[in-house]
């Protein structure tokens, strides 16, 4: 018999520049501390296939790519303004993160205009920045990795940008500041 543990961090600003990885639920052990995370890191996603964590880091711009076992930093990508988010799609070798943009009405210079940055998880480059809503904080993927639906929460509404090529093609309406959203197993 086989049996596997599943077990789930995230990033938590401390009171030092230094954020830990905190356990949830907090039974669980504490599993490690990511030296030189700047503070802020948002939204965690781990890259099953590589055990890399993505950890978008508000303050910097940056998205860190971290080592899942030795809780090494390998990368940071320079990203859009102020990234909250990232949806990993393995099949298409396409990490997507949110980038939540000025946090001054529009309209907005190109520098700090809300976005999507589209990374391709092999070489960790940025393919390109899509333009979103305003305040865009969520992002989903559907199972099969062709659609994503952004949440714009000073827009009320969602984003649906097509992963290839890469373009926002229509919005639908959301409730009040939609945050973060799940879709169900079937899309």
């Amino acid at each position: 018999a086989t049996s596997t543990t599943t077990r789930t961090a995230t990033a938590t600003p401390s009171q030092t520049p230094t954020p830990s990885i905190t356990p949830s639920p907090t039974s669980y052990p504490v599993i490690g501390i990511i030296p030189n995370l700047n503070r802020h890191p948002k939204d965690v996603r781990v890259e099953p296939s590589t055990n890399r964590v993505w950890a978008p880091a508000r303050d910097t711009n940056e998205v860190y790519i971290i080592d899942g076992a030795s809780l090494a930093i390998l990368q940071q990508i320079a990203v859009g303004r102020a990234p909250f988010d990232v949806a990993i799609v393995p099949s298409r070798q396409r990490a997507y993160v949110t980038n939540f943009g000025s946090y001054n009405p529009p309209p907005f210079d190109g520098a700090h205009a809300p976005s999507l940055s589209v990374i391709d998880t092999e070489s960790l480059n940025i393919i390109r920045e899509v333009a979103v809503g305003d305040e865009p904080h969520g992002v989903v993927v559907d199972p099969a990795g062709q659609r994503l639906f952004v949440l714009n929460t000073a827009q009320d509404c969602i984003s649906v940008v097509r992963s290839d090529p890469g373009a926002e093609t229509h919005q639908l309406s959301a409730g009040r500041g939609p945050w973060a959203a799940a879709l169900s197993g079937d899309g």
